[in-house]
């Protein structure tokens, strides 16, 4: 809201008692500013979400296919002991993209195959994303981040 210059105003009134009858038009008021700025700053990022979840999606659909990855798992549940493996239209959840100053970070939650080198999958997992992003969006990316949830 300030980067575009929405002016917020708290009403400062006490959240643990009732409001009074003759505030309800400015707590209305103040509802009706409130989804107007949040509506705005909503069309102001679209497209910045749009483009992380392109970004998330063709990550995940290339780590999916380095030899030694089982899967891509969700970073929301990496303490769970059951490892539920994402679908394709699922791979969002288990990448994070975040803006960077001078590009985009990403950061992949995988599971690797038993019996395989894990510096060396995740050098390939770096090095195909890195270069699939490189290629497709003609810009750099500054970290690709891969944390191994567990090895299968």
């Amino acid at each position: 809201e300030i980067e575009l210059g929405i002016h917020h105003k708290e009403l400062g009134l006490p959240w643990d008692q009732p409001v009074p009858e003759e505030l309800w038009p400015k707590v209305a008021e103040y509802c009706d500013n409130d989804v107007i700025a949040t509506e705005a700053v909503f069309n102001h990022l679209s497209a910045d979400w749009t483009a992380r979840q392109i970004l998330a999606d063709l990550a995940g659909m290339t780590v999916s296919s380095v030899y030694g990855v089982v899967g891509l798992v969700s970073k929301k549940n990496i303490s769970r002991s059951v490892v539920d493996f994402l679908k394709k239209e699922d791979f969002a959840d288990g990448v994070s993209v975040k803006k960077a100053k001078s590009g985009y970070e990403v950061s992949l939650y995988v599971v690797l195959g038993n019996e395989v080198k894990i510096a060396e999958v995740v050098f390939e997992i770096q090095k195909q994303v890195s270069y699939v992003l490189e290629k497709n969006f003609g810009m750099p990316f500054q970290l690709i981040n891969v944390f191994v949830q567990r090895v299968a």
